[in-house]
């Protein structure tokens, strides 16, 4: 079989934000779907505070034939090309590079140009549906032009293969394959109850991976992934990582009566909207365990809002950071500059 290793590359704004909090979900789920094909080695070079030798070294004892490189956020774009570059120079000029995460996804053909060549190809959407067939193309040979959701160079043309397939079933997935990691590093887990956003803001890559196609998780399912990582890992915090956790409020409700069956005595968090929440969930989100909500708010200014698609307004911001501090819940906002905001506008996100 072949010997298959991905890798989540250091962070580089580490002194800013401190040691990493999250397990590498996406990697992890791959490598459960990939294990019983291949041989599969997991580098969290952020949670290890590897350098580029410490990599090569583990590389080297491995003996990786395949590589695989997260490319998640943003500000590891130079991260994973660097990475790509030093493991052509100095482990294999033959290796195959494969890219992906929401980043690559989102900024494909900027990041497969910007790589010169280190980067072989990729991944656009959801990496469990692609890596699969890719890597049996590669170790039998075959023609790439008809697998879904790739980008990569082909006699120097730029292959694009279109849109990835979306499974409608995320109770289809395995459970990531946590023994892969070092889960004493982390501070907290990282876990989905759903996939996707109904909404279109304007600076999001969410609707490039999935559509406007939003599906979730039997709650079962999701239980029976908190108990397993309780019962194996200890007890810590819970970052539920969806793009919009209350999205579907019968959804939030009927997950959050399966943590108060099961009696789960945790504390946990989210992302969301403040479109999206009433009185009854945020009291059922104390109930259970929830410490804070992260709201995407983006912006006091509603011409900004509107410039992004938010599909909010200031008084929905008010009434909603209101209405979870009298649940006694804490909360934090995302907040984001535009081109060309003006300092008064500016201003106005921080005085609301």
């Amino acid at each position: 079989m072949l010997n298959v290793c991905l890798i989540s590359p250091n962070y580089a704004l580490r002194d800013e934000f401190g040691s990493p909090a999250d397990p590498p979900l996406g990697i992890a789920l791959i490598a459960s779907v990939l294990k019983k094909n291949y041989n599969l080695k997991i580098i969290d070079a952020n949670a290890l505070n590897l350098n580029f030798k410490d990599i090569l070294k583990k590389l080297n004892e491995f003996k990786a034939q395949i590589i695989g490189i997260s490319c998640n956020y943003s500000p590891l774009h130079n991260a994973a090309i660097n990475l790509a570059e030093f493991i052509k120079k100095n482990y294999s000029p033959q290796v195959k590079i494969i890219a992906g995460g929401n980043h690559a996804s989102a900024l494909a053909e900027y990041l497969l140009k910007s790589s010169q060549g280190s980067i072989d190809y990729i991944a656009m959407g959801e990496g469990e549906e692609i890596l699969p067939k890719l890597l049996n193309a590669l170790e039998n040979n075959l023609d790439l032009s008809n697998l879904k959701g790739l980008l990569y160079y082909k006699d120097n043309t730029l292959i694009n293969t279109g849109k990835a397939f979306i499974s409608n079933n995320l109770n289809s997935l395995p459970m990531p394959d946590y023994s892969l990691l070092p889960m004493k590093k982390y501070l907290r887990y990282n876990i989905i109850s759903m996939r996707g956003c109904p909404y279109n803001c304007a600076y999001c890559a969410s609707k490039i991976i999935s559509g406007y196609k939003v599906r979730y998780r039997e709650p079962e399912h999701v239980i029976e992934e908190i108990k397993f990582l309780l019962d194996n890992y200890g007890h810590k915090h819970f970052w539920f990582s969806d793009d919009t956790f209350t999205s579907n409020i019968n959804y939030n409700l009927k997950l959050l009566k399966k943590i108060k069956e099961n009696n789960l005595k945790i504390t946990w968090s989210c992302l969301t909207r403040v479109n999206v929440v009433n009185e009854e969930l945020l009291s059922n989100m104390k109930e259970t365990g929830c410490s804070y909500i992260s709201y995407g708010i983006e912006s006091g200014n509603q011409d900004i809002l509107n410039k992004m698609g938010k599909k909010i307004n200031l008084q929905e911001i008010k009434e909603t950071i209101k209405l979870t501090h009298n649940q006694a819940l804490n909360n934090t906002v995302f907040l984001s500059s535009v081109i060309r905001e003006k300092i008064k506008k500016l201003f106005k996100t921080l005085l609301i």
